[in-house]
């Protein structure tokens, strides 16, 4: 699901507040196929349901602070359960941004970029939706993370074949301010991916690794980053911007 804001009235709490409500795992795609696809995991209908919630949480919460809040999202479940919860939420792909050019001052775009065929055009779009001031807020997996590294073929963020492309960070931030706009890496908070890839295999202990690499070695991967790794996680503030410099 995207989330887009737009300040509504002359309410302090949305002017005070750098980043309107906290960052949200989400998934959109312009293919169904992606959510049928949902199922091949074990647990895959149970986080997606957790990521919905958090969702229509984040929502709601946006509303509070004064936001005028307006959920994007395929599944027509999800919007359904959205809508009798009482929040505004928009059924369809995120091509529905077209009808909504320079209306939104926020688009949260969290865990959605990996699960679309043509992620550049949805780049575009979001750009388009904004405000001439309007922030995006993006947040997906990072290709060189260095849980990708410890894990290979296990790690947590490739979820084929529900993620379809996941760009690295410099990818990523190159390919945003390209398009205009000045871009903030956001710090990680929380958890990274370490936990579920680690629960991937059945056990560890039958972990077929690569040459060279322990059950040692992968249960170092669960002791914080060596400085200067790769984030787990891409989580980008990007600002339209006249210049479009990255800091």
């Amino acid at each position: 699901m995207l989330v887009a804001l737009a300040q509504d009235g002359d309410k302090a709490t949305v002017r005070a507040s750098r980043h309107p409500c906290p960052i949200v795992d989400s998934a959109s795609s312009d293919d169904p196929s992606a959510i049928r696809t949902r199922g091949a995991c074990k647990t895959a209908e149970g986080k997606v349901a957790r990521r919905r919630l958090r969702q229509r949480l984040t929502l709601r919460l946006a509303a509070r602070l004064g936001w005028r809040a307006t959920g994007l999202e395929l599944d027509p479940a999800a919007v359904r359960a959205a809508r009798e919860d009482g929040l505004h939420v928009i059924q369809g792909s995120y091509r529905k941004l077209e009808e909504h050019r320079g209306r939104w001052d926020y688009i949260i775009c969290s865990h959605v970029l990996e699960h679309v065929h043509h992620p550049l055009d949805l780049l575009e779009l979001i750009s388009s939706a904004l405000t001439p001031s309007g922030i995006a807020i993006i947040s997906c997996p990072n290709s060189r993370s260095y849980v990708r590294k410890r894990f290979g073929s296990s790690w947590r963020g490739l979820e084929a074949p529900r993620h379809l492309g996941i760009p690295s960070l410099e990818v990523l931030v190159d390919t945003i301010t390209a398009s205009g706009f000045s871009v903030t890496q956001i710090p990680p908070v929380g958890s990274t991916t370490i936990k579920q890839s680690r629960e991937i295999p059945q056990s560890r202990r039958r972990i077929r690794v690569q040459a060279g690499q322990s059950v040692q070695q992968l249960e170092e991967a669960t002791h914080p980053p060596p400085a200067h790794s790769h984030p787990d996680l891409t989580q980008l503030d990007c600002r339209k911007s006249p210049t479009g410099t990255a800091h």
